[in-house]
């Protein structure tokens, strides 16, 4: 069982790179037999793997289709940074009043460079992706609020490809935005790092929704 699930993850994380990477496109079907051919597995695992993409909002199984590879929309959008404006301004200012969260911060920080390196080392890829889900994810921990946490952290699983696409068009700005926000964290200044987490959020969408050829929002709280 074990062996089936880690060779599971490992073909769900070659599939998952096939779509970052725009091997297969929005509506492209999955279909297992062909995909245990590229990858030269069983059948078996093929599923599962299909599965924890679907989780990772980058496949959808369609009626009388199967599985299909996601497109991105600006509903899709809209929808994930509305709840994460809603909720994560508020966990890292949270955080930030608590002196624990300090060490987490400075942790943060170090990521942040981390992911600053690998973006100019290989631009928008899977160890980018990685450390700026670490990031964002080391800011709100210190907030204890766990329900809220694991929402927040389904948020920024399921917008992934939409970040990819920002970084891709966009860079100076979002790392402008991420080092305000660690000061303002690191110097306990509640407010200031709830104020740039929700400007962060805010322009990221909007210019994402210029992309996705739909209107900019002009004020998400409202």
């Amino acid at each position: 069982m074990l062996q089936g699930r880690t060779l599971a993850a490992g073909l769900s994380a070659a599939i998952r790179n096939d779509i970052l990477t725009g091997f297969y496109k929005a509506g492209d079907p999955l279909r297992q037999e062909q995909l245990a051919e590229r990858y030269q597995v069983s059948r078996i695992p093929v599923r599962e793997a299909l599965l924890q993409l679907e989780s990772q909002g980058l496949v959808a199984v369609m009626p009388h289709r199967g599985f299909v590879v996601r497109a991105m929309s600006a509903v899709e959008l809209k929808d994930i940074y509305h709840i994460r404006m809603v909720i994560e301004p508020d966990l890292v200012a949270d955080a930030t009043r608590s002196p624990a969260a300090q060490k987490l911060f400075i942790e943060a920080k170090k990521v942040l460079d981390d992911s600053l390196k690998a973006m100019a080392d290989k631009g928008p890829s899977d160890e980018y992706s990685a450390l700026h889900q670490r990031f964002h994810g080391l800011l709100i921990e210190g907030s204890n609020r766990v329900r809220s946490i694991e929402v927040v952290k389904r948020m920024h699983t399921l917008c992934e490809r939409y970040i990819r696409l920002h970084l891709s068009l966009h860079q100076g700005r979002p790392n402008e935005e991420h080092n305000k926000i660690i000061e303002a964290c690191l110097a306990g200044d509640a407010e200031a790092a709830r104020h740039h987490v929700l400007t962060h959020l805010e322009c990221t969408m909007n210019d994402l929704l210029e992309e996705l050829d739909t209107d900019p929002v002009e004020d998400a709280r409202e």
